[in-house]
This record gives C-alpha cells, structure tokens and sequence, in this order.
C-alpha cells in the first residue's frame, strides 16, 4: 500500500511537498507555507534533501557506473579527437564529428533549373526540412570506379556557422577516434583536388582515412552555388 512515504536507504521520507506543498495536485495547503512561502525554503524540504543525498549508494547503481567511466576512459585513450569516416567512391574520408548534424537513409534529390554542375546537386528533403544538396566526390575529384559505387545509401547533413549541406555517400563506417599528433602528411601521388582540403591522414584500421579541412571543404560546398 503507498503511505505517501518513500524510501531512502533505510529512512522513510515523507514527500509532503506533493502532498501538501508547492506542486500538490490540488494547490498548496501546509500551513508552514505562510511563513516559507514556498517549499524550497522550508526546513522539511532541506532535511529530505539531506537524507536522499547521504542515504547508502546501491550496489547496482555503483557498478554501472564505474562501467561507463571505464569506457569513458577507453574512449579517452584512443584519442581526443573525433571524426565521421564513410566512403566516397573508392575513398575513405573523415570529418570532424562535430561538424556532423545527422546521417540518414538516402532520399530523392531535386535538380534545380540551370543550376547543376559538377559540385551542386539541387535541393533533398530530410526530416521534412529542404536542404542544399552537393557533391563530396565531385569536389573532392574522387571518381566513382565500380558500378557498385554509383549506388549510394546514405545522407551527411553537416554545418558550417549555423549553414548545412548534405551529400551522398556510399557507406558509413562510423566515428573513428584519434590523437592530433597521429595526422600524417599527404603523399604528393594524391590527387591535387583532393590534396587542398585534406589536412592529413589518419591511421586506421584497413587503411589510412583521409581527414579533410572542414572550413576548406564548406567554401568549396559555398562557392558551386554561385
């Protein structure tokens, strides 16, 4: 049967201030509130608090989370910085996480009139919102060599300064973490396109990943619409 009475460790506490108090359903009715004026500044209410905050921490509770700071500190030491790595064709290319809005399931793209050429792809519907759709690969120079990549399956939405784009690409492999210092630089056999917006690469697993300069990129993204 519910007394109104709820446990901390092993000491009842009486939430009055639901009962009686400042958010009882029915308005306030505890008489110490003419002088309190409201709950947060009566005694009963501090002595609650207290209790709650000193009652003994639940076993389960500790566990599960001494696991997730483990794995924040994993995470930690896999690096300080995070990038969105998918492919492009037959390339593998990150960007910082941060910059990523969403990733999501592929969707018709609308030519505009006049307007299309080798970056600018024409206006996509994402989440009911018309974005400005564009070309990665095209900017990038990355050709796509196998029939299989002319099939892309997924969205970017990225941002720059509170402006977004989107562009296609052909698979997500997910958030790749990595140290600053770990950022090689790029072989001059690299295509120039590609070359200018690359700030380095990052070691990983099947391959080096190609992280590009964000800024760099969105102006290149800016300068196809004029």
């Amino acid at each position: 049967m519910n007394t109104g009475m709820e446990e901390a460790g092993r000491i009842p506490v009486d939430p009055c201030w639901q009962r009686v108090g400042t958010w009882a359903p029915g308005g306030p009715t505890c008489p110490e509130l003419a002088e309190a004026i409201h709950c947060r500044n009566c005694e009963a209410f501090a002595r609650a608090a207290r209790i709650l905050l000193d009652r003994p921490l639940d076993p389960d509770r500790v566990a599960e989370v001494t696991r997730d700071l483990a794995e924040e500190a994993r995470e930690i030491a896999r690096g300080d910085r995070s990038a969105l790595v998918f492919r492009v064709g037959p390339e593998w290319i990150g960007i910082p996480a941060a910059f990523v809005s969403e990733v999501t399931a592929m969707a018709p793209i609308h030519s505009v009139p006049r307007r299309r050429n080798r970056v600018f792809r024409g206006i996509v519907n994402v989440r009911g919102r018309l974005e400005v759709c564009v070309s990665l690969g095209g900017l990038l120079g990355v050709e796509r060599q196998k029939e299989e990549d002319r099939e892309v399956d997924r969205l970017v939405v990225a941002t720059w300064n509170g402006e977004s784009f989107v562009f296609p690409v052909s698979q997500v492999r997910g958030i790749l973490r990595y140290w600053e210092s770990d950022l090689r630089r790029v072989p001059d056999t690299v295509g120039h396109s590609r070359e200018v917006y690359t700030r380095g690469l990052i070691p990983a697993e099947g391959g080096d990943v190609a992280l590009l300069d964000w800024e760099l990129v969105f102006r290149g993204f800016r300068k196809s619409l004029t």
